[in-house]
């Protein structure tokens, strides 16, 4: 089963950039936690908000983002993968 985390690149993609590709990906409950340290969701772009961010802040939230990147967005140059 692969799981997929965000690559260098990946973790510089910047939410505005991410958002004009109909991105999101972060479940409602990560969601929560990740505006919990980032602040409200419509501030994101002013403060150039990376995925880095967001992954720093929440690990599942990386991981969410970066299999909707392969998934939805056919991007695997933003991503890692391991084998579990």
């Amino acid at each position: 089963m692969p799981v997929y985390n965000l690559s260098k690149s990946g973790k510089t993609v910047t939410w505005k950039e991410w958002k004009k590709h109909n991105g999101c990906g972060i479940s409602n409950h990560e969601y929560g936690a990740v505006c919990g340290d980032l602040g409200p969701e419509d501030r994101w772009v002013r403060k150039c908000v990376t995925l880095g961010d967001i992954a720093t802040s929440s690990k599942i939230a990386e991981r969410e983002l970066a299999r909707y990147a392969v998934e939805r967005w056919a991007r695997e140059d933003l991503v890692t993968v391991e084998y579990a």
